[in-house]
């Protein structure tokens, strides 16, 4: 009989070493741990009894765009597969958006959240990019209800809160966020959608080229009204129902659905406005400024997610390389895979301390903000290290992917081992959100406005802190020294010094575990 080789097998994230490690070092001190500690187990156990399957099952059979009915009148309905309404009614009742905003665990219902998060993404089909548009829709409507609305503002996003944060199925909602145009994406303003008043509301008139979470029940988007001046200030943010009381959707049109390199199970598409009924919320022209509350929560979701893929590949090459021989060898006994692999686990240790240190200041800034209380310097780091973990650990992820995916010589090249699929989905993970280049930007206005560079130095230098700290430090010094006043040395070093920054804190967390 001829010689079958063994499969890389999906097995139970919870129980790896590397995951206990971050779990010890992220609940340290917390009251709840032991009952975080279950449900996370609970948790792992469901999803490589079920839910794996269904991600794959979604994966496997894409959704459909239904532009006509069988006699022709024009329906756009987006078919998704049963695994993928599966993956939804789980991640309500599994609180994967509640467990952030939970009143009962204002000490650590976030880092809950996104451990659970971490155990969910590689099972989820992508699902993890409909609950980053949702988080981010609940988190900007808390912020925004703590300041002055509109009688009819207030209570339109107090109702889509509840429908956010539930953990009942048939009340939940997902949200999408529809910004991107194909005149302005990083750059929106350049967008083109027209806001027309309309009595009390506007409707909105455009094409929004990637509208993520395409089925889900509401979204936030920006449209510039009739009278707003060009550029991003003549924005404004709108909150719109996707679709009528009938289900049919709300005076708008599906163009298409997205040919994606990855994502195959998730629907995105181009979308027509065409008088889509649309509320004003806050004040006019502030809508990249009001939006920009979601963008933090969705960023740390896509570093949670890259180095849930990073952790998923990893132990797919781990156990492969334990049951695949060559040169009458398994793969782990040759010294220069094994290499590999263990460069492999620091790389992985790395970015998951980078991503949970990210996670637990979000908890401290939130924790706070729940007593009314406010410390700048954790707000200064969570506005910094947002946008680096970010980029961060999306770049190391794809790096990692690429060399993982090698490790399977030939049979990571084959569609049917799924292993191609790992690479193809990576990619997005440095686009969605923010492209290396647009955050590190991005941090250097949280450097030249905000102070950001003083406190992460006092951070980094504020406990036991090593030779290899002490000379990151020195390199950092060194780089802002050589670019002095001159904006664009910013600006072409900015990445050089967004990447320095992220191996600082990296060095110093493994000082302070």
């Amino acid at each position: 009989m001829s010689f079958i080789q063994a499969a890389p097998e999906f097995t139970n994230p919870f129980e790896k070493q590397l995951f206990q490690e971050i779990l010890q070092i992220t609940l340290k001190g917390k009251t709840k741990k032991d009952t975080i500690t279950a449900d996370l187990k609970q948790f792992s156990d469901q999803l490589l009894r079920e839910v794996h399957d269904w991600s794959l099952e979604a994966d496997a059979h894409p959704p459909q765009h239904i532009p006509y009915s069988p006699f022709g009148e024009r329906i756009d309905t987006i078919k998704v597969h049963d695994s993928w309404k599966k993956l939804d009614q789980l991640s309500a009742r599994e609180g994967l958006i509640q467990l952030g905003y939970n009143p009962d665990d204002l000490e650590s219902g976030r880092l809950h959240q996104f451990l659970k998060l971490f155990l969910f993404h590689p099972s989820s089909a992508f699902y993890s990019c409909p609950l980053a548009m949702t988080d981010g829709a609940a988190k900007l409507i808390t912020t925004l209800l703590k300041g002055p609305l509109k009688e009819n503002e207030k209570e339109i996003l107090t109702n889509a809160l509840t429908h956010l944060t539930s953990r009942d199925p048939e009340h939940f909602w997902t949200s999408g966020q529809w910004m991107t145009e194909k005149s302005g994406g990083s750059d929106v303003g350049h967008s083109e959608t027209v806001a027309k008043k309309e009595g009390q509301d506007y409707r909105l008139y455009g094409t929004k080229w990637f509208t993520s979470a395409t089925t889900s029940q509401m979204c936030f988007t920006l449209a510039r009204t009739e009278d707003a001046p060009e550029g991003s200030r003549g924005l404004s943010l709108f909150f719109v129902k996707l679709h009528k009381e009938d289900g049919s959707l709300n005076q708008m049109q599906v163009r298409r659905l997205k040919d994606k390199l990855g994502t195959h199970a998730l629907p995105t598409a181009e979308i027509d406005l065409q008088g889509t009924p649309a509320t004003l919320i806050g004040n006019s022209g502030e809508g990249v400024k009001t939006i920009s509350h979601l963008f933090n929560v969705t960023r740390i979701y896509n570093a949670v997610t890259s180095v849930a893929n990073f952790f998923h590949i990893l132990h797919l090459a781990i156990d492969y390389s334990e049951k695949r021989v060559a040169f009458k060898k398994r793969l782990c006994d040759l010294p220069l895979h094994k290499r590999m692999l263990d460069e492999a686990k620091e790389a992985c240790r790395d970015c998951m301390l980078l991503t949970f240190y990210t996670v637990g200041l979000l908890q401290k800034e939130e924790t706070l903000a729940a007593k009314g209380k406010r410390d700048e310097a954790i707000s200064t780091l969570l506005r910094l290290m947002t946008p680096l973990t970010k980029l961060y650990t999306a770049k190391i992820n794809m790096r990692w992917t690429s060399e993982l995916i090698e490790s399977f010589g030939g049979a990571g090249y084959i569609e049917d081992t799924g292993l191609p699929r790992l690479l193809r989905d990576s990619q997005v993970l440095c686009i969605w959100e923010g492209t290396t280049n647009v955050l590190s930007l991005d941090c250097l206005r949280a450097i030249t406005k905000e102070n950001a560079l003083s406190v992460f130095l006092k951070e980094v230098s504020s406990s036991k802190s090593s030779k290899a700290v002490e000379g990151l430090v020195n390199d950092i010094n060194a780089l802002t020294a050589k670019c002095g006043n001159e904006s664009e040395l910013w600006e072409y070093h900015a990445r050089d010094l967004s990447f320095l920054l992220c191996q600082t804190m990296i060095e110093y967390l493994k000082c302070e575990v």
